[in-house]
């Protein structure tokens, strides 16, 4: 996420401030034609990687404020956003590391306690994470990893990669995310960002995952930002990391498409 992605999703953005928000997911346009994914497969990642940040014009109602009077897409753009990854496995390591090298303080949080030893010992368990990174941004405190979940809610970027294994009828299991919401919805709060990055079908972020959320009684584009983002993990695949491989967005209106879009 730390690198861009969808070619001309700037305008789509302004001219979506422009029309006002009419609801669902908005992303930047694809060259490529929409095509569902079948039983088991990833949707192809397309877009163009944009190696630094830009500023980008601010959306009408991009103006809720949080903290000290920061807007969160000013905390995005200067690096001091807190973000948060749930799931330190083979897609959460590498993003919070990519995340981390990037100036971003990043908590990660999960459930296996060995990985929360290992990383406190600055020690890598995933192969496409070299031990010399992790151990580097561990010490500079720029990557810490908990079990207490009561945490996401100092996160100001929270971001979603658990699981998303296949049931007995070769669909996704969406246990582990609606899990995972519920602990984002024990502490969400007004202005927070949040992005599912785990690997699901069409309808699952504007379905259950905000669902979920605004059991709260917070509104998605009013109180809380939702978006989403598809892993961009292949695993065993030196020649293509976390920051090299394209990336796709939505987000759930033009205020979190600009957040999407900074972040």
């Amino acid at each position: 996420m730390v690198r861009r992605f969808q070619r001309g999703i700037e305008g789509d953005v302004q001219r979506s401030a422009g029309r006002g928000h009419q609801g669902g997911l908005e992303s930047g346009r694809s060259s490529q034609p929409w095509r569902n994914p079948g039983p088991g497969q990833q949707r192809n990642r397309v877009g163009t990687r944009l190696d630094r940040p830009r500023k980008l014009a601010h959306p009408e109602g991009l103006t809720h404020r949080i903290g000290a009077q920061v807007s969160l897409l000013s905390l995005i753009e200067s690096r001091k956003a807190r973000v948060g990854v749930i799931g330190l496995g083979y897609v959460g390591l590498p993003l919070a590391m990519a995340v981390a090298r990037a100036g971003f303080t990043v908590v990660g949080f999960d459930t296996d306690p060995a990985k929360i030893v290992a990383i406190a010992g600055k020690q890598s368990y995933i192969e496409a994470v070299p031990e010399a990174i992790l151990a580097a941004e561990v010490a500079a405190g720029r990557f810490t990893a908990t079990g207490d979940f009561a945490g996401l809610g100092a996160c100001d970027v929270i971001v979603i990669c658990v699981p998303t294994p296949l049931t007995r009828h070769r669909e996704p299991d969406l246990s582990f995310v609606t899990r995972t919401c519920q602990d984002i919805a024990r502490t969400l709060r007004p202005g927070q960002l949040i992005v599912l990055e785990s690997t699901t079908y069409p309808g699952t972020t504007d379905g259950p995952v905000k669902q979920v959320l605004e059991a709260t009684g917070l509104r998605s584009s009013h109180d809380f930002h939702l978006g989403f983002s598809p892993e961009r993990e292949d695993p065993g695949n030196r020649a293509f990391d976390t920051s090299s491989i394209p990336k796709v967005i939505a987000g759930d209106g033009p205020v979190a498409g600009a957040l999407m879009q900074a972040f």
